[in-house]
C-alpha cells in the first residue's frame, strides 16, 4: 500500500513539474507543502490533474507565486522551502504546527494572516525582519504587544483581534502609518480612547468588547467605521465633528451620554448606539444622514423619534421612555419598513399612523395595547406582525401579505375568526387560554410552517394532519398514534 502512495505522490509531483511555469525552487516548496498536508490541501480543491493556476488559494503572477491564503482550512505546517518565495507578497494560514523562521525572511511579504497557537512565542522576536509588512493580523493567544511588533513602523492595518492582550503601550504611537486599528475581543485590554486620537489616517477602528475607557474625539477625516461598543465611556462624550465620512457607527453599551458631530454626518448607512444614556438634544440630529439604512437607538433615554433626514429602512427604538408617538414622531419614521417599538410602556396609537403604511415588519410587543388600530389594516406590505405581552383580547385585522402574526401573553380566551382570513400566514402564535381541540380552519392555512397553540391533549386530528406536512411547533409537544 506504501509503494502505491509513493507512485501516485511521484505522479503528482511530475504533474505539477509538467503543468507550470515555475523555477524549481517553487517547484519544491509546493511539492513539500502538498506532502505534509495533502488530505487538507484536497478539501479546497487542490486537484493534482489540474492546472496549478486552479487551485483555490494559490495566485501566479508572471511565473511565480505572489500569494497564498490557505485560511479556510487548518494546515499542519509551513515547510522551510518557503524562504524560495522571494516574491511572495500576500501570505495567510491557519496553522496547527510550526510555521518556519524562514517565514521572515521574505522581502515582499506584504500582508501577513495568522491563526495559530502555542507555537507563537518562539517566532516573535523574528518579526521585526518584515520590513516591508504593510497588514498584519495575529490570532495566536497573544497577552501582550510585543517589541517586535511596535518595529514594524510600514504597517498600515493592525488586527489583533481575539486574543488577551491587556495593555496598550504608548509605543503603539511608534506605527503612525496605521489606518485600519482591530484590537475587539481582547476582553482583559485596557487602556484610554485617547491614544486613538493619535492616528490621523485613520479608516477602520474596533475595540469592541474591551475594558478601553475614557472620552474620544476623532480627528481623522477618513475614518469610516468606528466600533466602541462595550468600552467603558464613563458617561461621557463621543465627538465625531471632524470625520465626515463615517458610513458605520457603533457604540452598543458603552455609558455614552452624547454624541456630538452627527449634524455633518452625510454618509451614514449603519448607526447602533443601544444601550447608553443618551437623550433628546441639540447635537443628536441626524436630518443630514441621507444614506442611513440601519438606526439602532435602543436602551437609551430618548423621549420623542429624532430627525430624520431619511428615514432608515430599520429603524429600532425599544425601551424608550417616548410612551405616546405624536404626529411628528409617525412623520420622522415614515417609510422606514423594518421598526420596532417594543417595550415602551404604549398604551394607544394616536390618529396619524397610517402614514407608516409602507412598513413591512412591526414589533409593538411589551406595551400596554388594549387594541390595535384599524388603520393597520392599510398596511398593504405588513409581513409580521409581533404584540407579545399586551392587553389585547381581540384581533379583527385582515392583512393581505401578513406572514407572520405572534400573539402569545394576551388576553385572548379563543382563537380570533380573522386570523383564518390572513390566508398567507406562515408563522402563528397565540396562547394563555386553553383549547379542548384545534379549529380545522388552520387546515386551509396552505402556507402556514411554524404554529403555537394552546392544546395539551394527544391525537388531534388537525395537529396530527400538520404535523404530517411537516410543520414546526413551537415549544409543543405533539404526539400522533
Amino acid at each position: 500500500m506504501k509503494k502505491i502512495l509513493f507512485f501516485i505522490l511521484i505522479l503528482c509531483i511530475q504533474q505539477i513539474q509538467g503543468v507550470n511555469c515555475l523555477n524549481e525552487d517553487e517547484n519544491e516548496f509546493l511539492q513539500e507543502l502538498i506532502t505534509t498536508n495533502t488530505k487538507k490541501l484536497n478539501e479546497i480543491g487542490w486537484s493534482f490533474d489540474n492546472d496549478f493556476s486552479e487551485w483555490k488559494g494559490l495566485v501566479v503572477k508572471d511565473c511565480t507565486i505572489t500569494e497564498i491564503d490557505l485560511s479556510d482550512i487548518n494546515i499542519r505546517e509551513i515547510p522551510n522551502t518557503i524562504v524560495y518565495l522571494q516574491n511572495l507578497e500576500v501570505l495567510k494560514i491557519d496553522v496547527y504546527r510550526e510555521i518556519s523562521r524562514n517565514l521572515f525572511s521574505l522581502p515582499k511579504l506584504k500582508t501577513l494572516h495568522v491563526k495559530w497557537g502555542s507555537y507563537i512565542k518562539k517566532v516573535l522576536p523574528f518579526f521585526y525582519r518584515l520590513k516591508s509588512l504593510k497588514s498584519l493580523k495575529l490570532d495566536a493567544g497573544l497577552n501582550e504587544f510585543t517589541p517586535e511588533i511596535l518595529e514594524l513602523s510600514n504597517l498600515e492595518s493592525l488586527d489583533l483581534s481575539n486574543n488577551y492582550i491587556e495593555e496598550i503601550p504608548n509605543e503603539i504611537r511608534n506605527l503612525s502609518k496605521l489606518k485600519h486599528i482591530n484590537l475587539s475581543n481582547n476582553k482583559y485590554l485596557k487602556g484610554s480612547l485617547e491614544i486613538f486620537n493619535f492616528f490621523n489616517e485613520l479608516r477602520y477602528l474596533n475595540l469592541e468588547n474591551t475594558k478601553i475607557s475614557g472620552g474620544y474625539t476623532s480627528i481623522s477625516e477618513n475614518l469610516k467605521y468606528l466600533n466602541l461598543s462595550s468600552v467603558n465611556m464613563k458617561y461621557g462624550v463621543l465627538d465625531i465633528s471632524k470625520s465626515r465620512n463615517i458610513e458605520v457607527l457603533k457604540v452598543r453599551k458603552a455609558q455614552l451620554k452624547k454624541i456630538k458631530g452627527f449634524q455633518y454626518q452625510k454618509k451614514l448607512k449603519i448607526v447602533d448606539i443601544s444601550n447608553n444614556f443618551i437623550s433628546s438634544n441639540d447635537d443628536f440630529k441626524l436630518k443630514e444622514c441621507k444614506q442611513l439604512d440601519s438606526l439602532n437607538l435602543s436602551k437609551n433615554e430618548l423621549t420623542s423619534i429624532p430627525d430624520l433626514g431619511n428615514p432608515p429602512a430599520y429603524i429600532n427604538l425599544s425601551s424608550n421612555p417616548i410612551f405616546s408617538l405624536s404626529i411628528k414622531d409617525y412623520k420622522n419614521i415614515a417609510g422606514s419598513k423594518y421598526i420596532d417599538l417594543s417595550f415602551m410602556s404604549i398604551d394607544k396609537f394616536s390618529s396619524g399612523i397610517q402614514i407608516l403604511n409602507s412598513c413591512e415588519s412591526l414589533n409593538l410587543s411589551y406595551n400596554n395595547l388594549k387594541e390595535l388600530p384599524k388603520e393597520l389594516e392599510g398596511f398593504k406590505n405588513l409581513k409580521s406582525l409581533n404584540v407579545r405581552r399586551n392587553k389585547i383580547s381581540k384581533f379583527s385585522l385582515i392583512l393581505p401579505s401578513l406572514k407572520e402574526l405572534i400573539l402569545v401573553q394576551n388576553l385572548f380566551t379563543e382563537i380570533p375568526v380573522a386570523v383564518f382570513e390572513n390566508k398567507n400566514l406562515e408563522v402563528f402564535y397565540i396562547g394563555d387560554f386553553e383549547l379542548k381541540e384545534v379549529p380545522h380552519q388552520f387546515l386551509e392555512l396552505k402556507h402556514l410552517k411554524d404554529l403555537y397553540v394552546p392544546f395539551t391533549g394527544e391525537n388531534d386530528e388537525v395537529l396530527c394532519k400538520l404535523k404530517k406536512k411537516g410543520l414546526l411547533f413551537e415549544n409543543m409537544y405533539i404526539e400522533c398514534k
